[in-house]
């Protein structure tokens, strides 16, 4: 078992670098030009030479999927470092206190968890207007609130234990607590939950991104991508089905990783025992 999770977290491990190696030296791993356009070419079928096939526009698109792949990283990093970092402050603030600085946090908490989180996004990056920055800031101002509230439940349960109280009992601050206590039994369990959830944000981008509401031209776009050619949808299926299978099998590998820390995460807790 311990075998088959080390197999396994290696493999995401080489594939998610292989992934960002691939982002950042797109000019040099992409065959073609991403942005030229060539009518001779156009809705060509994949073949030797545009494995992919080429849009409507005569782009390649295997070329348009590696350069996809950039605001694709950018935006999971973004959206999964704010949600993180603002669910661990709001959580361990309202978690080690029983004040009413933690009551009015967590029924804030609750009340922006109660509201339709996609709606809510899309209705802030149509006011704001499209592009990356927009999507991340709301994507990550509907996300938080699950890790605040996991987070105060953490700490709020860790914070009884005996360890805990003998600590505050024999002096030592409770930034020290927090920092050398809390925080490092906390965090594994919501980076689990942050890669699980990786897949959902990445499908509401692209959503945001078909609905124009994403990346503005001319950037790459999977979600774009789809949106710009549906009209071929049932005549030429590889110009919708390519980008599709992109935003399918990162969202896999998202969860797979998830899947992967959360057995290692339960392993360590079995050995500990």
């Amino acid at each position: 078992m311990n075998f088959t999770i080390k197999l396994s977290t290696a493999l995401y491990t080489i594939i998610l670098a292989s992934l960002v190696m691939i982002a950042i030296f797109a000019p040099w791993v992409a065959p073609f030009d991403p942005l030229e356009q060539n009518p001779a070419n156009r809705l060509l079928s994949p073949n030797n030479t545009y494995w992919f096939g080429t849009d409507g526009f005569g782009r390649d698109i295997l070329s348009r999927i590696i350069f996809g792949l950039r605001p694709t990283l950018l935006l999971l990093l973004s959206v999964g470092s704010i949600t993180l970092f603002i669910g661990i402050l709001i959580g361990m603030i309202s978690g080690q206190t029983n004040s009413w600085l933690s009551h009015v946090l967590m029924r804030f908490t609750d009340i922006v968890m109660g509201l339709p989180r996609l709606l809510i996004a899309f209705a802030f990056v149509a006011i704001l207007g499209n592009g990356i920055l927009n999507v991340i800031i709301a994507l990550s101002i509907t996300s938080w609130p699950q890790y605040a509230r996991l987070a105060h439940t953490l700490i709020n349960n860790i914070a009884q234990s005996d360890f805990i109280l003998a600590s505050k009992m024999a002096g030592i601050t409770r930034v020290r607590i927090l920092r050398y206590h809390l925080l490092p039994l906390c965090l594994p369990q919501l980076l689990v939950k942050l890669s699980l959830d990786l897949a959902g944000i990445l499908i509401a981008s692209a959503g945001l991104s078909y609905l124009g509401l994403g990346v503005k031209p001319p950037s790459v776009d999977w979600g774009g991508m789809v949106a710009e050619n549906a009209e071929f949808l049932t005549s030429h299926w590889w110009v919708t089905l390519m980008p599709s299978l992109a935003i399918v099998m990162t969202s896999l590998l998202c969860i797979l990783i998830g899947e992967t820390l959360r057995d290692r995460l339960d392993s360590r807790h079995m050995s500990n025992s």
